[in-house]
């Protein structure tokens, strides 16, 4: 361990008892070295720290070799950091299932990017999306529907967990059998996890390149998992990890997230005529308006209303 490691470890500590004391946070956890995720964050100072062709230069280490995408997957992140476009402030060296990881956290000055005016919003570029369970997202723009199957990744992976799991509970606790399928049972939870933020990345990216606008629901996310009967399945969709993966990426490129309020009724509301129906239940997936006469589905429903109040907030539309 080098010294700004340490350095480091005592600021974290300092923060933790700080926000303890404020009553931001819960007292600090002791860090036990039987932790699942092992982790140290060292500091950056008269070039300790550098990518060199494929290897990692790293306080009181030699250069440390690391499996270097091909020059078609590298970032346009790590490019900027290979070519000191980014300044290195910190790295975090992280061991997770047996596998080492590096994570650099970098500063750099860009330009700032024109928020784009609401004068000029196209508005077959104006989605709405109801997050659900069984599909992802239900995608309107007012005049065409997208849905996007949940992928459902601890579904699929659940058997295989279960079998490394069950091999991990007959092992002697602390033996060399019992590290090795702890080990494979980590690596089941960090195939869903990378699973997870891929699936939220590239669909973040899809709707950020074709849209200008894309409106949500401010779900309560925290209240909807104490269902224990969803309370998996939400976990399972990443409605969070997607969200905030949405959000910067339109703030990047000046483009706007509206979240419409939680207690908005977007499904018990009738896109076609405004009626109400407060006696809704979660079961109904389809009906016909009393009112209108109109057949609703009812994702397709409650994401044409969450568009239409997405673009109340911003008063494009009465």
């Amino acid at each position: 361990m080098d010294k700004f490691s340490l350095e480091v470890a005592v600021e974290n500590v300092n923060d933790a008892y700080n926000r303890f004391f404020k009553g931001q946070n819960r007292f600090p956890k002791f860090k036990s070295k039987h932790n699942a995720k092992q982790a140290y964050t060292t500091k950056f100072t008269n070039n300790n720290i550098e990518i060199v062709d494929k290897f990692l230069k790293l306080p009181k280490l030699k250069l440390v070799k690391f499996n270097m995408p091909n020059e078609k997957h590298i970032s346009d992140k790590l490019k900027k950091v290979i070519r000191k476009k980014s300044q290195i402030k910190n790295i975090t060296i992280s061991e997770k299932a047996g596998k080492y990881y590096a994570s650099l956290s970098c500063e750099e000055v860009i330009d700032r990017v024109k928020t784009l005016d609401l004068d000029n919003i196209d508005l077959n570029k104006v989605v709405g999306i109801d997050l659900g369970l069984m599909d992802f997202a239900t995608i309107t723009n007012g005049l065409n529907l997208e849905k996007i199957p949940s992928p459902k990744y601890l579904k699929k992976s659940e058997d295989k967990l279960a079998k490394t799991q069950r091999s991990l509970s007959k092992k002697k606790n602390g033996s060399k059998n019992f590290i090795k399928a702890k080990k494979k049972v980590g690596k089941v939870h960090e195939k869903i996890a990378n699973q997870r933020k891929d699936f939220a990345h590239q669909l973040s990216r899809k709707l950020v390149n074709e849209n200008q606008v894309v409106i949500v629901e401010d779900l309560n996310i925290k209240g909807m998992v104490k269902n224990r009967k969803l309370a998996k399945s939400i976990s399972d969709a990443g409605w969070s990890r997607f969200i905030t993966f949405l959000d910067y990426k339109l703030k990047l490129e000046g483009k706007h997230l509206v979240e419409v309020d939680r207690w908005f009724a977007s499904s018990k509301l009738y896109s076609s005529c405004g009626n109400k129906n407060i006696m809704l239940t979660l079961n109904e997936r389809a009906w016909v308006c009393s009112g209108c006469g109109t057949h609703h589905n009812r994702d397709l429903n409650a994401s044409l209303n969450i568009r239409k109040e997405g673009l109340k907030q911003l008063k494009l539309v009465a």
